[in-house]
């Protein structure tokens, strides 16, 4: 009994695979990314609370991956940190699973106080519970990517 492989189809079909790998994952990787960036961006302007004028959901934006600078979703309204994290007494940081901790809490301590006026603002997170809840989802359908 014996078994054979076809080494001129198999053997090429596999190195044009293995050639073309790297760009085909790259193309899925950055497909998702913009898909995760938009879901942020629609989550938090639905969570952002409206206020007296709909500035805050308004301004929410995001911009789609570049291998240069990333993906961004953000908000263009000085006050919207204001508004996710809280002033004075009422300041809190949520615990974010899928975020780094450490980099935010030093991110958001600036924003405790406005100019030295405490204002007790009321945290009221929309942005940052958004990404923390689709990055999981991103990294699990990246992991699933196949060549």
């Amino acid at each position: 009994m014996s078994f054979t492989i076809n080494k001129t189809a198999s053997v090429t079909n596999l190195s044009k695979r293995l050639k073309e790998a790297p760009h085909l994952i790259t193309q899925q990787v950055q497909k998702i990314i913009n898909e995760s960036v938009i879901a942020i961006e629609n989550n938090a302007r639905a969570r952002a609370p409206l206020g007296k004028t709909g500035k805050l959901k308004g301004s929410i934006y995001s911009t789609p991956y570049n291998m240069n600078a990333g993906a961004k979703v953000g908000s263009s309204v000085f006050y919207s940190p204001f508004v996710e994290f809280g002033t004075g007494p009422s300041f809190q940081i949520p615990v974010y699973r899928n975020l780094s901790m450490n980099q935010l809490e030093g991110y958001a301590q600036t924003f405790k106080r406005n100019n030295g006026n405490v204002v007790n603002l009321p945290h009221r997170p929309f942005l940052f519970n958004s990404a923390s809840e689709e990055l999981y989802k991103m990294v699990t359908k990246i992991k699933k990517i196949k060549i």
